[in-house]
This record gives C-alpha cells, sequence and structure tokens, in this order.
C-alpha cells in the first residue's frame, strides 16, 4: 500500500498480530519496512519495549523532573540526572513495599 503526504509518496506496510491484553484481538502496526510474517511479532516486541522506555521518560519529565529555565546544559544535565535518581528511588520502595505488604500501590507516586 502506498500513502502520499504533501505531494510525496510512501510505501507502507500493515502488520496484524495477536493482542497481548484479550484474546481473539488483534494489534495493528504501520511500517515502512517490507516485514515477513516471521519477522512480525519480533518487530512488534521492538515497538513495544520502546514504548515502555518513552512511556518512563515521560514520567521522569512530568512527575520528577524540575523545572529549569537555565539554558546551560550542565545545570539541566544536573536536574535531570537528579529526576532519573528520584525516580529510581521510587520504583525500588514502590517494589519493595508491595513485596513486604503484598499490595498493588499503583503506578503513580502518590504525591
Amino acid at each position: 500500500m502506498s500513502l502520499s503526504v504533501d505531494g510525496r509518496t510512501h510505501e507502507l506496510s500493515f502488520i496484524y498480530v495477536p493482542s497481548t491484553e484479550e484474546d481473539g484481538k488483534y494489534a495493528v502496526f504501520t511500517t515502512n519496512r517490507d516485514v515477513t510474517p516471521d519477522q512480525a511479532m519480533g518487530l512488534t516486541t521492538q515497538y513495544s519495549q520502546r514504548w515502555q522506555i518513552e512511556s518512563k521518560y515521560k514520567t521522569i519529565k512530568h512527575h520528577f523532573l524540575p523545572t529549569a529555565a537555565s539554558t546551560d546544559y550542565r545545570v539541566r544535565l544536573l536536574y535531570f540526572t537528579l529526576g532519573v535518581v528520584i525516580y529510581n528511588v521510587w520504583r525500588l520502595t514502590n517494589l519493595l513495599l508491595r513485596e513486604a505488604l503484598s499490595e498493588n500501590l499503583g503506578a503513580k507516586p502518590w504525591w
């Protein structure tokens, strides 16, 4: 199949794979790669892993990263590093409390 955007044509493929969340349902992905059925599951697993990385970064950015107006890369790197450390401490604490209390404490920080 081809898709035209701004006068340019792009070839694309649809990948249908069984859903990991619901039986009998499928997840649909589009790509500009020529993917064989044997490669489909591996490629969608890579998409899923990349999506998890993006989600974690978004969580750090919105919940743990202080706002900085500085354009100095050193200040911004320091703030980002502190945000990552605080996020990792929160995840570790959440994991340890879940195991100690046998409770689901949710995926978001309580504050």
